[in-house]
């Protein structure tokens, strides 16, 4: 059984933060570079980091919302986005049990990346107890597990990961 499961999770609140910033940055690197006297070469070379700069962690936060996937395969369920990933057997999630998450609040993170519209990553639920997100501003589904932490994915991926599971148990 293979299913993949692509997800998009940014939205235009997650993009005006990202790029929003980047413009912020690259507009005082222009009144820095044509204001005053004549650039040296340490203050090009400054601006020329603060512009790659800008550049990389715009492009690895839009990779990492594009790179959003749920996968099964075989008897595993892996969550992945970027350069944050789980894996979980399938015998550990605990389908029956799923909830909604849209209202659920995830404050504390642990190791992700959190921007308005989106949450990837580790992250504390308010209240107590772990959780891995990939998480949109879309309605969201909190999968308990049996391990030490639970999963929160966007309600459609839901959807179809269940369906997957359930047409593979019936085929065999």
């Amino acid at each position: 059984m293979n299913c993949d499961i692509p997800l998009h999770l940014a939205n235009g609140k997650t993009y005006l933060s990202i790029f929003g910033p980047f413009v912020f940055a690259l507009a005082f690197v222009a009144f820095l570079y044509f204001a005053g006297k004549a650039p040296t070469p340490l203050k090009k070379g400054a601006l020329v980091i603060v512009v790659l700069a800008n550049i990389a962690i715009a492009g690895f936060l839009v990779w990492q919302a594009r790179s959003a996937r749920v996968s099964i395969s075989g008897n595993a369920l892996m969550l992945r986005a970027g350069t944050d990933s789980v894996v979980l057997p399938l015998g550990a999630l605990r389908w029956g049990e799923a909830a909604d998450a849209s209202a659920m609040r995830f404050p504390f993170r642990k190791a992700g990346t959190g921007l308005p519209g989106m949450h990837v990553g580790w992250f504390r639920r308010e209240g107590g107890g772990d959780a891995f997100l990939l998480r949109s501003s879309e309605p969201a589904t909190l999968i308990p597990t049996t391990k030490q932490f639970d999963v929160v994915i966007p309600t459609t991926a839901y959807e179809q990961a269940r369906k997957c599971v359930y047409d593979h148990k019936t085929a065999e």
